[in-house]
């Protein structure tokens, strides 16, 4: 046996993990419009294409002249932070994916993410929320916090767990359009990525007992509802005979079934292509990772997402099906979506005395609704911070919200310092850009060290101790008081785990305030809409079923 593993060489596989972003070959026509000459880098047009689109907005008065100086502060800053980062081919795949939406009428959603902290991305028309408006920061999407750089054979590469997180959201029905038009600037370079399915408690426990003690259906179905779930999460095996009553009393009866259960917990369980996301790479794909088939004969990548992040750029390519029937509402009535206005009281009269909310993103049914109605929006912030609150955890925060919006009777933390930055979600810490921003005006920690704190405390690391004592000992010095501080670093404790992205809120309220003011000024045009993609829904019937159900009572 020695003998046959010595004829093997210790093969050190030093990129893994560490990749290259591809470059997206740039037109002719862009070099001689933006006189790059025959020198220039990926830097020198991203540079070029910032001042041309700024000029544009600074022209059209989407920017305040008055406030120039203060975007070309943060547009330098932004830009300096992606060079030296080497995020710059990113953001031009980025742009030219817009582009090309844009050039081929394919609906994209105002942004999602913390993308949308990112001036430089709104000022080149990849998102459509102003940060510097909506308070929103960079660190947030891009920080050299959880950026490794790495030089292998003398070129720089980049940790595969460092990429910035844009995720583009279009038209369900055209989304293969845009998948197509990777595939074209990067032949053999791209593939889908397969997704495995495990055994979780509950679809494992009714699998087991119908398989193993013949139980029906609809039996098994209470037995999996004696599982809890919290926050979203679903409880393991050990954890519900551990801590759940009903499910250990239950248990003991049944010993054999547990022990397969537990034999069996996360193993696979089946196998599937990723809904929406897509491998980039920097070579052809057959010389970096294992490829298969799926059922219909097309290529997709052996790994799973996080594996084969260590190989190359994912982008999520997610099809939304408010898109399709927004695209189709909005050639109806003869508009483009940048002519909405979404603050327009139209929206939040009809969200505060409807109760059909089909169609409305985000806010079809369940939690999402229900915080809808309950918050009684008054603006786009209202809806981002609704979208935000609207979730398994942060829903914790909605009976402090609706108090201090009802009364307007906000919380004082005893320095105006913080209720200023609090302001927006009415004194309560929502957002982990809420973190964030404390961090710095409290205790001058840099981007970096803000960034640092947001991820220690959601997930609770060890060195929480030392910055605990870091960030009250700098605050202290800063003229905070103690007792303040301490208030604050525990309320950051305490709801760390269920913090939102502020900059993911505010997109996704965008994209609802549109739904909400076609729904409440083009009834007709947005039914019809919303009937003509019903078509691809799962169960096309039951949904054709409740817009007729909508269309009667309106």
């Amino acid at each position: 046996m020695n003998s046959f593993v010595n004829q093997f060489e210790k093969y050190i596989f030093s990129k893994l993990g560490f990749i290259k972003i591809p470059r997206f070959n740039i037109s002719k026509e862009d070099i001689k419009n933006f006189k790059l000459g025959n020198k220039f880098n990926s830097s020198d047009y991203l540079a070029a294409l910032i001042k041309y689109k700024f000029d544009e907005k600074l022209k059209n008065k989407i920017i305040p002249i008055s406030e120039t100086q203060k975007y070309q502060d943060r547009l330098e800053y932004e830009f300096n932070e992606i060079v030296r980062l080497y995020f710059t081919d990113y953001i031009l795949l980025v742009y030219h994916l817009i582009v090309f939406c844009k050039n081929n009428n394919i609906l994209n959603s105002p942004g999602r993410g913390s993308s949308g902290g990112s001036l430089l991305l709104y000022i080149l028309d990849c998102v459509k929320i102003n940060s510097i408006k909506h308070n929103l920061l960079f660190e947030r999407f891009i920080s050299s916090a959880r950026t490794e750089l790495k030089e292998i054979d003398g070129e720089i590469y980049i940790s595969s767990e460092s990429l910035p997180d844009f995720d583009l959201d279009s038209q369900r029905s055209l989304k293969y359009k845009i998948n197509e038009y990777i595939n074209s600037q990067f032949p053999n370079k791209t593939v889908a990525i397969c997704n495995i399915s495990t055994f979780q408690t509950k679809v494992l426990l009714k699998e087991v007992l119908k398989a193993y003690e013949e139980m029906s259906e609809e039996n098994t179905k209470e037995i999996s509802k004696m599982i809890e779930a919290q926050f979203g999460k679903v409880e393991s095996l050990d954890e519900a005979l551990e801590t759940n009553e009903n499910f250990k009393e239950w248990a003991k009866n049944h010993e054999e079934t547990i022990k397969i259960a537990k034999s069996l917990y996360q193993l696979n369980k089946n196998r599937s292509v990723h809904a929406s996301g897509i491998l980039i790479c920097n070579e052809n794909i057959e010389n970096c990772l294992p490829l298969e088939l799926d059922s219909d004969k097309n290529i997709v990548c052996g790994y799973t997402m996080n594996d084969a992040q260590m190989f190359g750029m994912k982008l999520d390519n997610l099809g939304l099906k408010n898109l399709d029937a927004i695209s189709d509402c909005l050639i109806l009535i003869n508009k483009k979506i940048e002519d909405i206005d979404v603050n327009d009281k139209s929206i939040y009269e009809f969200l505060n005395k409807t109760d059909d909310f089909y169609g409305i993103f985000q806010a079809e049914d369940g939690l999402g609704k229900s915080v809808m109605k309950t918050l009684k929006c008054k603006n786009v912030e209202d809806l981002g911070l609704s979208v935000s609150v609207g979730r398994p955890g942060s829903i914790k925060f909605l009976t402090d919200i609706k108090n201090a919006k009802e009364t307007n009777k906000l919380k004082d933390w005893g320095d105006n310092r913080i209720n200023d930055v609090l302001k927006d979600s009415y004194s309560v810490i929502v957002y982990q850009e809420n973190i964030m921003a404390l961090c710095k005006i409290m205790a001058n920690f840099t981007p970096v060290e803000t960034n640092e704190i947001r991820k220690i405390i959601g997930k609770k690391l060890d060195t929480m101790i030392e910055w605990k004592e870091k960030f009250i000992n700098q605050s202290i010095k800063n003229d905070f008081e103690k007792e303040i501080c301490e208030e604050v670093w525990q309320t950051f404790k305490d709801s760390g785990n269920y913090l939102f992205c502020k900059s993911h809120g505010f997109l996704y309220g965008h994209l609802t305030a549109i739904c909400i003011y076609l729904k409440a000024n083009h009834p007709k045009e947005f039914y019809y809409s919303l009937l003509r993609n019903a078509k691809h829904e799962q169960k096309p019937l039951e949904e054709i079923k409740t817009i007729i159900s909508e269309m009667i009572k309106s």
